[in-house]
């Protein structure tokens, strides 16, 4: 099996932003015998427990592995934000588990309205540091 992840969002334009996109990144992945597929935040539809583990299932026992979960965020909101952003990671990380995933993605945000790079690099640091201690707190 090759150790490649197939991400589902790039298959939204056909299937929309929806869990259909993972199916779908599912299927190829199976069909292309690599490793598995990445998801993103906004194709789930509930961060319920019962139904994160019915999808789990459905696409792991047909061999198709999860990497990571991606965080969705606007690049252009601003670095007060960042709070909120924040507390959504922390609950994406605890439903996370019912899907066997144990990464997400987070990414950063580019300089907006009158914020120096300075500021927004030493934001965007902090917003990190912030998300890997809500991360080990989850351990």
């Amino acid at each position: 099996m090759n150790p490649i992840y197939i991400q589902a969002r790039s298959l939204s334009d056909r299937f929309g932003n929806s869990e259909d996109c993972i199916y779908a990144a599912a299927d190829l992945a199976s069909q292309l015998d690599v490793e598995g597929i990445d998801i993103e935040d906004r194709l789930l539809s509930s961060y319920e427990p019962n139904y994160l583990k019915e999808l789990a299932y459905s696409i792991t026992s047909s061999g198709v592995n999860f990497g990571y979960c991606g965080l969705r965020v606007d690049f252009q909101n601003p670095i007060s934000s960042f709070a909120c952003e924040i507390n959504r990671a922390k609950t994406l990380i605890q439903a996370l588990q019912y899907l066997g995933i144990r990464s997400i993605r987070i990414p950063g945000n580019g300089v907006v309205n009158n914020h120096s790079f300075e500021e927004t690099f030493e934001a965007v640091i902090n917003k990190s540091a912030s998300y890997v201690n809500a991360l080990r707190s989850q351990e």
